[in-house]
């Protein structure tokens, strides 16, 4: 019995092929709903840049907020 290999190639992360590491950049003055990170798991964003300071807001809350959303 005779096995067969196949090789997959990953094509190279390009804009053209659209197949490059995605991630969103969050802030206090980001939606902080829980359907908002579902969106961004659905448009095949799973990593998120949590900013934890924004100038006028409480920054520990919203960072918070968005950390605790974005591990879930």
């Amino acid at each position: 019995m005779s096995q067969m290999t196949t090789t997959i190639q990953t094509p190279p992360r390009t804009v053209t092929t659209q197949n490059y590491p995605r991630m969103a950049y969050c802030s206090a003055i980001t939606t902080s709903t829980p359907e908002h990170y579902e969106r961004l798991k659905m448009l095949g964003i799973n990593t998120v840049s949590v900013c934890l300071h924004v100038s006028g807001f409480d920054y520990h809350k919203f960072a918070t907020i968005h950390t605790d959303l974005a591990r879930r």
